[in-house]
């Protein structure tokens, strides 16, 4: 059976050689997913097939069993202004020759969202961003704007979507959905489950990683940083964004900006750091939660995104609710405060948040679903 799978995956990253945010990927997710299929036995054919900016030839090749088909001079914002009509052409072209009997899309973000739409047989919809949900909270660029309106109609032609949290289902069920989405997990890359956390409770650092954006809270943490002048912690920003001229005019003591970096040096600060701080007002993850979590950091953690379900107000970290700068400022202040607290925090329901997040798990679950598909009584 074949499974063509359109995604925004990184093929230098399989097999261990990730490089991470920074390295010219942010569906991180992806690359231990195909390392999982690898492993696995299963009746699927797969071939995967995803896009690039640059011009030049298109690329076919193989690794190990599954195929990587990468397609060459692919402008992703203009063809959103263009509603995916040349996407569609070029994606049509592919499934011809592939003929598959599945096609699984990812992300409405992505031109790949069209695919369910123009394939006549069983199609299935990986949901990446909830644009939809995420324009309340923060103005998108213009391509977004106009893939947030297609979004219900991607949805909506798939024969079954799958979401990563159950806080992302839930804004896909209001775009008016064919059936109720699967909830699957992305699992963490194993290079994050080999770490050790090893801070220092002679040096409390916090991080922040993510987009320096309102959707992300990145304000709400400098307005909390205001309304703690005398603290002595350090925050560590990891990432990049339209915000950063305004952190950064902002003059606050005890911030360094590290802007984007792969996972290489992005797993160093992460073992060393106390925790991790995510205000964020909208996220279907967000992926750099359940890393922190597979290493044993403690998260400080908003209700608005899937992050709500990740973590446990006073278990494996603190809640921000409601999500305001007094509100954040008091919690950065609790953890950053007390060592003992920070270990325990991070120490408590690590192995199951391990488990959780467990690529393993992630590539099981599609497999099964693809079965369920194909099975001849889903025809």
């Amino acid at each position: 059976m074949k499974v063509a799978i359109f995604a925004d995956i990184a093929v230098d990253a399989l097999a261990g050689q990730a490089s991470g945010r920074g390295g010219g990927h942010a569906a991180t997710w992806l690359p231990q997913l195909a390392d999982r299929f690898e492993a696995l036995e299963h009746p699927f054919e797969i071939t995967w097939i995803r896009t690039k900016a640059r011009r030049g030839s298109d690329e076919d090749v193989r690794i190990g069993r599954q195929r990587f088909i990468t397609l060459a001079g692919f402008n992703a914002r203009i063809d959103f202004l263009m509603a995916n009509l040349w996407a569609a052409k070029r994606f049509r072209r592919v499934i011809a020759e592939l003929e598959p009997d599945l096609v699984h899309a990812w992300g409405t973000e992505k031109p790949f969202g069209v695919v369910p739409g123009i394939f006549e047989g069983p199609s299935l919809l990986s949901v990446q961003g909830c644009l939809t949900a995420f324009s309340k909270v923060a103005k998108l660029p213009l391509h977004l704007r106009v893939a947030s309106r297609l979004e219900p109609l991607r949805v909506r032609s798939a024969t079954r979507i799958t979401c990563e949290s159950s806080w992302s289902a839930e804004q896909v069920v209001k775009l008016g959905v064919k059936t109720m989405p699967d909830v699957v997990d992305y699992g963490a890359h194993p290079k994050f489950l080999e770490a050790e956390w090893t801070p220092d409770p002679e040096k409390p650092v916090l991080l922040f990683s993510g987009g320096l954006e309102r959707r992300k809270g990145f304000d709400l943490l400098i307005d909390a940083l205001q309304l703690i002048p005398d603290r002595k912690w350090e925050l560590r920003v990891l990432g990049d964004g339209p915000l950063r001229a305004e952190g950064e005019a902002a003059g606050l003591p005890g911030i360094t900006w590290l802007g984007t970096l792969p996972w290489s040096r992005t797993i160093p600060e992460m073992k060393k750091a106390w925790g991790l701080v995510v205000p964020t007002r909208a996220d279907t993850g967000p992926t750099v939660v359940k890393e922190a979590r597979v290493m044993g950091l403690p998260v400080i953690a908003s209700n608005h995104g899937g992050l709500r379900d990740y973590i446990l107000d006073g278990v494996n970290g603190l809640k921000v609710d409601p999500l305001d700068a007094p509100q954040l400022a008091s919690a950065m202040t609790r953890l950053m405060g007390d060592f003992e607290q920070v270990q325990r925090l991070g120490m408590s329901r690590l192995q199951k948040d391990r488990e959780r997040f467990d690529p393993t798990l992630t590539a099981r679950s599609f497999l099964r679903i693809y079965g369920e598909m194909l099975a001849p009584s889903a025809t």
